[in-house]
């Protein structure tokens, strides 16, 4: 794995400060996060972050309901890495206010788990 640009912040004031700046056209950041025993200043609450990051991730009923259909769409669904899986699942959560706009973005879902290809933010 190569490790590119890197940033070391030590508040939440200073990495809002860089996503503020930064997230529409920097493609990656590595945040440097000092370990509790170094001393050094770091982002507090971050422990949290990660934590949340790795619970268990329960997928809603209706998008497996969908993705079982088809015998190869949830094969694919199911060998897409984890974090992708996460991602296209809250994209598709966050339009469930909008039916039309839900039904939408759960079929090209869908059609592109078929096909086996990611889309989005992805390389």
């Amino acid at each position: 794995m190569e490790i590119g640009k890197t940033l070391r912040v030590t508040t939440r004031k200073a990495w809002r400060a860089w996503l503020e700046k930064n997230h529409a056209r920097k493609k990656e950041i590595w945040l440097v996060y000092a370990t509790k025993k170094s001393g050094k200043g770091r982002v507090p609450g971050m422990e949290k972050i990660r934590g949340r990051m790795s619970e268990e991730f329960v997928l809603p009923p209706d998008i497996v309901a969908a993705l079982k259909r088809d015998p190869q769409t949830w094969k694919n669904f199911q060998r897409f890495p984890k974090w992708y899986q996460r991602v296209r699942v809250g994209w598709l959560d966050m339009s469930r206010g909008n039916r039309d706009v839900f039904q939408a973005r759960l079929r090209y879902f869908l059609k592109m788990t078929a096909q086996n290809k990611r889309f989005g933010m992805v390389q």
